[in-house]
């Protein structure tokens, strides 16, 4: 009986470290996701933002504000190396 139940309970405590391996995880990616999506937005944002300058009569200001910005990051990473 006693070995039955030490069997059972060690069944149940790797169960729950399974879940919490399997949230964080799921948690790393998805930050890892976010950081390359901003990453590459930075990066190629750029071309982005000209398509839309060059398409659209009218950008609003804070985009614009934005995107210069970003470019000026940009300028400052190239001075950097």
């Amino acid at each position: 009986m006693g070995a039955s139940e030490r069997q059972n309970s060690g069944k149940k405590s790797r169960g729950k470290t399974g879940c919490f391996v399997a949230i964080g995880c799921g948690a790393v990616l998805l930050g890892l996701m976010v950081i390359v999506m901003l990453v590459g937005y930075l990066i190629f944002g750029v071309f982005i933002d000209e398509m839309i300058f060059s398409y659209s009569p009218y950008v609003p200001d804070f985009y614009y504000y934005i995107s210069l910005k970003r470019i000026e990051f940009l300028h400052s990473l190239e001075n950097l190396f």
